[in-house]
């Protein structure tokens, strides 16, 4: 897989993998990598993980107890940019929650079979649009938390959104679905290539081509309408 893209790197080797290895590169006529990334440590009791403190965490043990994906998840939505992050192993109950609510969104939106097409419909297609937009920002930017925010957290709210608003249409729930999974594939690659399947696809999700934006099915007056919306009946219950 070389050269990469982004070369991602302890923060504490950045020096070498920046000054060194591109030397050593460079001496055998290598190609360098186009961004240099360090990243900052998942910190124990106040202190790095480290072989030599024992105080490491086994990711096999952790798969087995929780699921890959939940445990992907987990990591993706701590990571902060530059920044070091302390291991709670209890946090991960919570993600492994939200995967479980997740397929059954999905499993909900699937038994859509409604063909009337609504104001909603537009919605949720523009917003999902929007999402895309927002997280091919975060990962120009390496901010997989943010990333993940969006689409295993906002992008929910939507999908559930759209259906307490009366969304039933067959067409859009398969639309939004399409783009919803390819949106989890590089952090829940798992789960996402057995929705991606019960879809009805025939190839892999991991070779899908990443959703795109697409203007044409922007419609910002029903994103804004259906926010105002959501911020009254916030003041109702308030």
């Amino acid at each position: 897989y070389w050269p990469a893209d982004v070369h991602f790197v302890g923060k504490e080797i950045v020096r070498f993998h920046s000054i060194i290895w591109p030397a050593m590169l460079m001496s055998m006529g290598m190609p360098l990598p186009k961004h240099v990334y360090g990243h900052g440590w998942l910190v124990m009791d106040g202190g790095k993980m480290s072989k030599s403190k024992g105080n490491v965490v086994d990711p096999y043990l952790l798969a087995e107890k929780f699921g890959v994906d939940a445990l992907r998840l987990y990591y993706a939505h701590i990571a902060v940019p530059f920044a070091d992050v302390a291991w709670d192993e209890d946090a991960i109950v919570t993600y492994e929650a939200r995967m479980e609510r997740i397929l059954r969104t999905i499993d909900s939106l699937k038994e859509l079979n409604g063909t009337d097409l609504k104001d909603i419909d537009a919605w949720l297609i523009s917003r999902m649009n929007t999402r895309i937009d927002t997280i091919r920002d975060c990962m120009y930017e390496y901010d997989i938390r943010g990333m993940a925010n969006e689409v295993y957290f906002e992008a929910l709210n939507d999908m559930r959104w759209y259906m307490r608003r009366g969304g039933s249409n067959k067409k859009t729930a398969q639309k939004a679905l399409d783009i919803w999974v390819r949106m989890m594939a590089p952090i829940t690659p798992h789960i996402a290539e057995e929705v991606w399947e019960s879809l009805g696809h025939k190839d892999f999700v991991s070779i899908a081509d990443y959703p795109e934006y697409d203007e044409n099915d922007s419609d910002f007056g029903a994103e804004i309408s259906e926010e105002y919306l959501e911020s009254v009946i916030d003041d109702i219950k308030e």
